[in-house]
Protein backbone atom coordinates (compact mmCIF):
# COMPACT_ATOMS: atom_id res chain seq x y z
CA UNK A 1 0.00 0.00 0.00
CA UNK A 2 2.77 2.80 0.76
CA UNK A 3 4.42 1.83 -2.35
CA UNK A 4 1.27 2.28 -4.59
CA UNK A 5 0.09 5.77 -2.10
CA UNK A 6 1.73 8.91 -2.67
CA UNK A 7 1.83 10.00 1.28
CA UNK A 8 3.10 8.75 4.14
CA UNK A 9 1.17 6.59 6.15
CA UNK A 10 0.83 7.21 9.69
CA UNK A 11 -1.51 5.21 11.70
CA UNK A 12 -3.67 1.84 10.98
CA UNK A 13 -7.18 1.23 12.12
CA UNK A 14 -9.35 -1.63 11.35
CA UNK A 15 -12.28 -2.28 9.40
CA UNK A 16 -14.70 -3.19 12.20
CA UNK A 17 -15.40 -4.47 15.88
CA UNK A 18 -16.53 -7.71 15.00
CA UNK A 19 -15.81 -11.56 16.46
CA UNK A 20 -12.00 -11.45 15.53
CA UNK A 21 -11.35 -8.19 13.62
CA UNK A 22 -11.51 -5.67 16.52
CA UNK A 23 -7.39 -6.62 16.88
CA UNK A 24 -7.14 -6.57 12.33
CA UNK A 25 -4.11 -4.10 12.17
CA UNK A 26 -2.69 -4.74 15.71
CA UNK A 27 0.25 -7.35 14.54
CA UNK A 28 1.15 -4.96 11.65
CA UNK A 29 1.28 -2.03 14.20
CA UNK A 30 3.12 -4.02 15.91
CA UNK A 31 5.53 -4.74 13.06
CA UNK A 32 5.25 -1.37 11.46
CA UNK A 33 5.96 0.86 14.52
CA UNK A 34 2.88 2.70 13.64
CA UNK A 35 -0.12 3.65 15.94
CA UNK A 36 -3.49 1.84 16.25
CA UNK A 37 -6.15 4.50 16.24
CA UNK A 38 -9.10 4.15 18.74
CA UNK A 39 -11.70 4.66 15.52
CA UNK A 40 -12.47 1.38 13.99
CA UNK A 41 -14.29 2.06 10.32
CA UNK A 42 -17.38 0.68 12.12
CA UNK A 43 -18.16 0.03 15.62
CA UNK A 44 -19.96 -3.24 14.85
CA UNK A 45 -19.59 -6.11 12.11
CA UNK A 46 -21.24 -5.88 8.74
CA UNK A 47 -21.20 -8.07 5.55
CA UNK A 48 -20.31 -5.50 2.85
CA UNK A 49 -17.13 -3.94 1.99
CA UNK A 50 -18.82 -0.47 1.49
CA UNK A 51 -20.28 -0.45 4.91
CA UNK A 52 -17.22 -0.56 6.04
CA UNK A 53 -15.76 1.94 4.28
CA UNK A 54 -16.37 5.45 6.10
CA UNK A 55 -19.51 6.63 3.70
CA UNK A 56 -16.70 6.78 1.12
CA UNK A 57 -19.24 5.43 -1.35
CA UNK A 58 -20.94 8.91 -1.16
CA UNK A 59 -17.39 10.58 -2.31
CA UNK A 60 -18.06 11.89 -6.01
CA UNK A 61 -15.35 10.31 -7.80
CA UNK A 62 -13.73 8.43 -5.12
CA UNK A 63 -10.88 5.87 -6.13
CA UNK A 64 -10.66 3.34 -4.02
CA UNK A 65 -6.86 1.78 -3.16
CA UNK A 66 -7.08 -1.84 -1.77
CA UNK A 67 -4.01 -4.18 -0.99
CA UNK A 68 -4.58 -7.68 -0.56
CA UNK A 69 -2.83 -10.94 0.31
CA UNK A 70 -3.88 -14.84 1.62
CA UNK A 71 -4.23 -17.89 0.91
CA UNK A 72 -1.05 -20.68 0.78
CA UNK A 73 0.65 -23.10 -2.04
CA UNK A 74 -1.32 -23.18 -5.25
CA UNK A 75 -4.10 -20.93 -3.55
CA UNK A 76 -1.64 -17.86 -2.78
CA UNK A 77 -2.81 -14.54 -4.01
CA UNK A 78 -1.38 -11.09 -3.51
CA UNK A 79 -1.68 -7.69 -5.38
CA UNK A 80 -3.75 -4.40 -5.54
CA UNK A 81 -6.55 -3.03 -7.25
CA UNK A 82 -7.59 0.67 -7.57
CA UNK A 83 -11.26 1.49 -9.22
CA UNK A 84 -14.42 2.66 -7.96
CA UNK A 85 -15.21 1.54 -4.19
CA UNK A 86 -17.85 -1.42 -5.10
CA UNK A 87 -15.45 -2.70 -7.43
CA UNK A 88 -12.86 -2.49 -6.18
CA UNK A 89 -14.10 -4.47 -2.97
CA UNK A 90 -15.90 -6.98 -5.47
CA UNK A 91 -12.26 -7.77 -6.83
CA UNK A 92 -10.95 -8.37 -3.55
CA UNK A 93 -13.78 -10.28 -2.59
CA UNK A 94 -13.36 -12.69 -5.38
CA UNK A 95 -9.49 -12.88 -4.42
CA UNK A 96 -10.36 -14.09 -0.90
CA UNK A 97 -12.58 -17.05 -2.49
CA UNK A 98 -9.52 -17.94 -4.80
CA UNK A 99 -7.71 -18.28 -1.91
CA UNK A 100 -9.77 -20.52 0.31
CA UNK A 101 -12.31 -18.20 1.82
CA UNK A 102 -9.91 -15.15 3.39
CA UNK A 103 -7.47 -12.89 2.77
CA UNK A 104 -5.79 -9.94 4.68
CA UNK A 105 -6.41 -6.34 3.08
CA UNK A 106 -5.04 -2.89 3.59
CA UNK A 107 -7.51 -0.26 2.22
CA UNK A 108 -8.79 2.97 1.52
CA UNK A 109 -6.37 5.31 3.14
CA UNK A 110 -8.09 8.70 4.52
CA UNK A 111 -7.34 11.95 6.31
CA UNK A 112 -7.52 12.26 10.16
CA UNK A 113 -10.10 14.58 9.86
CA UNK A 114 -12.04 12.31 7.75
CA UNK A 115 -11.84 9.45 10.09
CA UNK A 116 -12.97 11.90 13.23
CA UNK A 117 -15.84 12.43 10.83
CA UNK A 118 -17.61 8.97 9.72
CA UNK A 119 -15.65 5.94 12.15
CA UNK A 120 -16.71 4.85 14.98
CA UNK A 121 -14.97 6.88 17.13
CA UNK A 122 -13.76 4.78 20.72
CA UNK A 123 -15.15 1.78 19.41
CA UNK A 124 -11.81 -0.27 20.70
CA UNK A 125 -12.10 1.36 24.15
CA UNK A 126 -15.76 0.17 24.30
CA UNK A 127 -15.23 -3.32 23.03
CA UNK A 128 -12.04 -3.64 25.98
CA UNK A 129 -14.16 -2.46 28.74
CA UNK A 130 -17.00 -4.88 27.39
CA UNK A 131 -14.66 -7.28 27.14
CA UNK A 132 -13.62 -6.56 30.56
CA UNK A 133 -17.15 -6.72 31.99
CA UNK A 134 -17.65 -10.48 30.26
CA UNK A 135 -15.01 -12.00 32.29
CA UNK A 136 -16.13 -10.26 35.69
CA UNK A 137 -18.44 -13.22 36.35
CA UNK A 138 -17.80 -16.89 35.94
CA UNK A 139 -17.95 -18.68 33.02
CA UNK A 140 -21.75 -19.40 32.75
CA UNK A 141 -24.88 -17.83 31.35
CA UNK A 142 -24.25 -15.14 33.95
CA UNK A 143 -21.90 -13.25 31.40
CA UNK A 144 -24.72 -12.98 29.12
CA UNK A 145 -26.50 -10.78 31.46
CA UNK A 146 -23.32 -8.76 31.75
CA UNK A 147 -23.22 -7.88 28.39
CA UNK A 148 -26.90 -7.15 28.42
CA UNK A 149 -26.33 -4.50 31.55
CA UNK A 150 -22.95 -3.44 29.98
CA UNK A 151 -24.53 -2.29 26.25
CA UNK A 152 -27.91 -1.59 27.91
CA UNK A 153 -29.75 -4.65 25.69
CA UNK A 154 -31.80 -7.53 26.40
CA UNK A 155 -31.42 -11.45 26.30
CA UNK A 156 -34.98 -11.74 24.01
CA UNK A 157 -34.96 -15.99 24.19
CA UNK A 158 -33.15 -18.70 24.93
CA UNK A 159 -33.65 -22.15 23.63
CA UNK A 160 -32.87 -24.64 21.54
CA UNK A 161 -32.18 -24.55 17.95
CA UNK A 162 -34.78 -25.88 15.73
CA UNK A 163 -33.51 -25.49 12.27
CA UNK A 164 -30.68 -24.13 10.81
CA UNK A 165 -29.72 -23.10 7.07
CA UNK A 166 -26.64 -21.51 5.37
CA UNK A 167 -25.58 -21.15 1.75
CA UNK A 168 -22.73 -19.93 0.85
CA UNK A 169 -22.98 -17.25 -1.52
CA UNK A 170 -20.27 -14.98 -3.68
CA UNK A 171 -17.71 -15.69 -0.15
CA UNK A 172 -20.85 -14.97 2.57
CA UNK A 173 -22.49 -16.82 4.67
CA UNK A 174 -26.69 -16.30 4.21
CA UNK A 175 -28.97 -17.80 6.21
CA UNK A 176 -31.80 -18.74 8.62
CA UNK A 177 -31.77 -19.99 12.54
CA UNK A 178 -34.85 -20.68 14.22
CA UNK A 179 -35.09 -21.04 18.18
CA UNK A 180 -38.36 -22.11 18.82
CA UNK A 181 -40.55 -19.36 17.69
CA UNK A 182 -37.71 -17.19 17.16
CA UNK A 183 -36.21 -16.22 13.96
CA UNK A 184 -32.85 -14.87 13.13
CA UNK A 185 -31.77 -14.52 9.04
CA UNK A 186 -28.23 -13.47 9.15
CA UNK A 187 -26.03 -11.95 5.98
CA UNK A 188 -22.23 -13.12 7.59
CA UNK A 189 -23.97 -11.16 10.27
CA UNK A 190 -27.67 -11.64 11.66
CA UNK A 191 -29.95 -8.77 10.15
CA UNK A 192 -33.17 -9.49 11.78
CA UNK A 193 -34.91 -11.21 15.05
CA UNK A 194 -38.62 -12.25 15.12
CA UNK A 195 -40.76 -13.63 17.08
CA UNK A 196 -43.95 -15.04 15.43
CA UNK A 197 -43.94 -12.26 13.45
CA UNK A 198 -43.10 -9.49 15.57
CA UNK A 199 -39.52 -7.59 15.29
CA UNK A 200 -37.25 -7.87 17.55
CA UNK A 201 -34.11 -6.49 16.40
CA UNK A 202 -32.87 -4.77 13.18
CA UNK A 203 -29.03 -4.47 11.61
CA UNK A 204 -27.53 -2.60 12.40
CA UNK A 205 -28.84 -3.04 16.13
CA UNK A 206 -26.68 -5.96 17.46
CA UNK A 207 -27.97 -9.05 17.48
CA UNK A 208 -25.91 -11.60 19.38
CA UNK A 209 -26.03 -15.55 19.94
CA UNK A 210 -24.48 -17.36 23.14
CA UNK A 211 -24.05 -20.46 24.29
CA UNK A 212 -26.85 -20.90 26.96
CA UNK A 213 -24.44 -23.35 29.22
CA UNK A 214 -20.91 -21.44 28.96
CA UNK A 215 -22.26 -18.19 28.22
CA UNK A 216 -19.80 -18.22 25.69
CA UNK A 217 -20.23 -16.43 21.85
CA UNK A 218 -21.27 -17.61 18.49
CA UNK A 219 -21.25 -16.67 15.50
CA UNK A 220 -23.41 -17.58 12.83
CA UNK A 221 -21.45 -20.03 11.21
CA UNK A 222 -20.94 -22.05 14.27
CA UNK A 223 -24.49 -22.72 15.40
CA UNK A 224 -25.66 -26.34 15.25
CA UNK A 225 -28.84 -27.64 15.21
CA UNK A 226 -30.18 -28.74 18.54
CA UNK A 227 -27.84 -26.49 20.32
CA UNK A 228 -29.18 -25.00 23.55
CA UNK A 229 -28.85 -20.88 22.81
CA UNK A 230 -29.15 -17.77 24.17
CA UNK A 231 -29.95 -14.11 21.56
CA UNK A 232 -28.93 -10.89 23.49
CA UNK A 233 -30.76 -7.86 20.95
CA UNK A 234 -28.68 -4.61 21.72
CA UNK A 235 -30.30 -1.33 20.35
CA UNK A 236 -27.75 0.71 17.93
CA UNK A 237 -28.45 4.07 19.69
CA UNK A 238 -25.88 2.12 22.65
CA UNK A 239 -23.27 0.90 19.92
CA UNK A 240 -19.99 3.60 18.67
CA UNK A 241 -21.38 2.93 14.89
CA UNK A 242 -20.08 4.73 11.92
CA UNK A 243 -21.55 7.13 9.23
CA UNK A 244 -22.20 4.47 7.38
CA UNK A 245 -24.74 2.74 9.38
CA UNK A 246 -27.27 5.68 8.94
CA UNK A 247 -26.59 5.35 4.98
CA UNK A 248 -29.86 3.92 3.78
CA UNK A 249 -28.58 3.46 0.25
CA UNK A 250 -26.59 0.77 2.11
CA UNK A 251 -28.62 -0.61 3.98
CA UNK A 252 -31.17 -1.24 1.89
CA UNK A 253 -29.08 -3.65 -0.20
CA UNK A 254 -29.65 -6.05 2.65
CA UNK A 255 -33.31 -6.44 2.18
CA UNK A 256 -33.53 -8.67 -1.34
CA UNK A 257 -30.25 -10.89 0.27
CA UNK A 258 -32.29 -11.44 3.24
CA UNK A 259 -35.82 -11.05 2.22
CA UNK A 260 -36.72 -8.96 4.89
CA UNK A 261 -37.65 -5.38 5.59
CA UNK A 262 -34.41 -3.22 6.61
CA UNK A 263 -35.54 0.78 6.20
Amino acid sequence: MQKEFPHPIKAIMTNENGASTTINGWLQAAGTGLPVLDAPCNGRAHPTGSMGSLNLSEVDGFQSLQSYSGGKADKKVEGFVSGALDKSSNAVRYMSVEAGGMVAVCRNPVTLGYVKNHAAVGGISQAIELGEAFLSVPEGPERIEAVASFLKGRVIHSGKVRTFNLNQTGGFDVGVVKIDDLELTFWNEYMTAEMNGERKGTFPDLIMTFDAKTGLPLVSAEIQEGQSIAVLSVPKENLKLSSTMFNEKLLKAVEPIIQKNII
